[in-house]
C-alpha cells in the first residue's frame, strides 16, 4: 500500500479533515476526478508570461477539468483545464510539502482548519535557485468539500504585479 505524502505530512490532523478529504488522499490505484474550474489570469502581459511558462491554465468560466493522481512514494498530479495541462509531483520533506513543477518548485506549509486544508506557500525555487521573499510568489490556497466533492480556492499574486492568478472550482470522482 502506498500512503500519499499528504497524510503522511499531517498526521493526526488529517483523520479531521471531511470524508471526501481522505477518501481522496487515501484511495489506492490510479485516481481520476473531474469539474469544472472558474479561471482568472492577469491583464499584464509579463504575469500572463509567467502564467504561460509555468503551464497555468487559460482564464474562462465553467472551464473543464481532469486531475489523474499516481502514487510511487511521491504524488503526481496531471491536470487538465479545458486544452491547456500541466503536471507536478508532491513529496514530504523536513515537514513540509515540495512540488516539482518542471524548472519551478514550490514549497509549501500545510495545516488543517476547521475541516479545511490550507496551503501556505512559503519558499520557491527557479531553475533551482531559491527565490528571496520579496521577489517569490505569494499564495495560500484552500481545499475544502461539498457533499462528496473536492472544492479549491487558488490565489497566486507575485511582488510588483499584484494578483496573477486565481482558479477555483470543484472535483468529484470520475467512476
Amino acid at each position: 500500500m502506498v500512503t500519499s505524502p499528504f497524510r503522511a505530512l499531517l498526521g493526526a490532523a488529517f483523520d479531521t479533515l471531511p470524508d471526501a478529504h481522505r477518501a481522496f488522499y487515501d484511495r489506492q490505484g490510479s485516481i481520476h476526478l473531474i469539474g469544472t474550474a472558474r479561471v482568472w489570469r492577469s491583464r499584464n502581459p509579463v504575469a500572463g508570461l509567467l502564467c504561460t511558462l509555468v503551464g497555468l491554465p487559460d482564464a474562462g468560466e465553467d472551464v473543464p477539468l481532469t486531475l489523474a493522481v499516481t502514487r510511487d512514494g511521491r504524488e503526481h498530479w496531471a491536470r487538465r483545464f479545458g486544452r491547456r495541462r500541466y503536471a507536478s509531483s508532491f513529496v514530504k520533506r523536513n515537514g513540509l510539502m515540495i512540488e516539482h513543477m518542471g524548472w519551478l518548485t514550490n514549497v509549501f506549509r500545510f495545516e488543517v482548519v476547521e475541516q479545511a486544508l490550507h496551503l501556505h506557500l512559503i519558499g520557491c525555487r527557479a531553475f533551482g535557485v531559491p527565490l528571496p521573499a520579496w521577489l517569490r510568489p505569494r499564495c495560500h490556497a484552500i481545499e475544502t468539500t461539498d457533499n462528496d466533492a473536492l472544492t479549491f480556492d487558488i490565489p497566486i499574486s507575485m511582488p510588483g504585479f499584484g494578483p496573477v492568478i486565481h482558479y477555483s472550482g470543484r472535483l468529484e470522482f470520475n467512476a
